[in-house]
């Protein structure tokens, strides 16, 4: 037999080599636009986080295997809508929101829990000036706002489950809105910069199921807050994003995979798709908590600057036995004009002609508050 002359075998060599680089290559353009794609969303949360300071001074959540992130006991507080727009944060030992000095002593009325999303929780106001807060003093009782920052109906049932034993409310405040319906249909928080798995709604019936998070989050994990305490600067930059930014994304982006594939297999429930059931399901579940306990349901329309579909209210009200607390038209009374953008002139964040954050202002807790009151005051003994 002829033995290969060492030029051919040279040739095989360099055809291997060849094709072994021009199979390389997609993986390595690959590769590289996902890195760059790590630097873009780093680059851009700390721009949004450090820079424009849209952020809180320090770590104010934490993951929780049943609510997918909750606050983290005792913190205190800012956070900033932007450089010169912000409030004072304060949680008490039980994740509720109290004002600052603490909780008014001595009020014999009504315990109030209230259960909702940012609308409750009260961005860009004081504590005290929540409509949480202001029910509880109007009516000489004790506020426990509950309300978390991205929260939807789902964490508001899971909530229902766990609080109302240890709370004892003798009043319970559910916030309506169609976005607090629709977070219940989310695999992941609102959050545009990190995956935050929550609890989402299967299935429709007493109790409803609601199936827990995909997996735990990282972005508690990484002490986030130290990280934005360096100066702006590249230095600053470089240690986010070692430090925060790829360890983030490459954990959320495996997860996230494997999450889908398994949802894409039948191994992961999908979200209930029917919004109008939800609606049904979701809220006369919260309310058979409150009245096993003992507590009155009062369920608050907070839909504000836009109404909710007329099927989700019609779904709501159905509901034997709920009592619904209607404020649009006592809030669009306070507002000169019919758009959107006259009802946020008016209970939106402003600094100097501009907005800075659409949530409701002080002026619209007071109103929401007021709405709430009369009909909660009108039932009381």
């Amino acid at each position: 037999m002829s033995q290969p002359t060492p030029r051919r075998s040279l040739d095989r060599k360099k055809r291997r080599i060849f094709f072994a680089v021009m199979l390389s290559l997609p993986v390595l353009t690959l590769a590289t636009l996902y890195l760059g794609s790590i630097v873009a969303r780093g680059g851009w949360s700390y721009y949004k986080f450090k820079i424009r300071q849209h952020s809180w001074s320090g770590q104010a959540w934490r993951a929780d295997p049943a609510l997918g992130y909750a606050h983290v006991s005792g913190f205190r507080g800012r956070q900033y809508l932007s450089p010169d727009v912000s409030q004072a944060i304060r949680i008490d030992e039980r994740g509720f929101r109290i004002p600052e000095g603490g909780r008014p002593p001595g009020r014999t009325g009504p315990r109030i829990l209230s259960l909702g999303g940012s609308f409750t929780f009260g961005v860009g106001v004081e504590s005290e000036a929540t409509y949480t807060d202001l029910v509880a003093e109007e009516l000489g009782g004790t506020a426990y706002n509950a309300g978390v920052n991205g929260y939807g109906l789902s964490q508001m049932i899971v909530q229902s489950r766990q609080l109302l034993e240890p709370v004892k409310p003798d009043v319970v405040l559910a916030s309506f809105a169609s976005w607090i319906v629709h977070r219940a249909q989310d695999t992941y928080s609102s959050t545009r910069f990190a995956a935050v798995p929550v609890p989402y709604v299967a299935g429709v019936g007493l109790p409803v199921r609601i199936e827990p998070p995909a997996f735990e989050p990282k972005i508690f994990d990484l002490h986030f807050a130290e990280r934005l305490d360096r100066p702006v600067g590249a230095v600053g930059l470089l240690d986010y994003l070692v430090r925060v930014a790829f360890p983030l994304y490459l954990h959320d982006d495996a997860n996230r995979l494997a999450f889908g594939v398994r949802r894409a297999t039948g191994r992961a429930p999908e979200p209930l798709g029917d919004p109008v059931a939800l609606v049904r399901a979701g809220y006369s579940e919260i309310l058979a908590n409150a009245t096993a306990a003992g507590a009155r349901l009062y369920v608050v329309d907070i839909t504000s600057f836009y109404e909710a579909p007329d099927e989700y209210l019609a779904a709501l009200r159905a509901i034997p036995g709920l009592r619904f607390v209607e404020t649009r038209d006592a809030l669009w009374s306070h507002v000169e004009g019919t758009t959107p953008d006259d009802y946020l002139r008016r209970f939106g964040h402003w600094v100097d002609g501009a907005m800075v954050d659409l949530h409701p202002n002080a002026a619209a807790h007071r109103i929401l508050a007021e709405e709430t009151r009369k009909v909660v005051a009108a039932e009381l003994p």
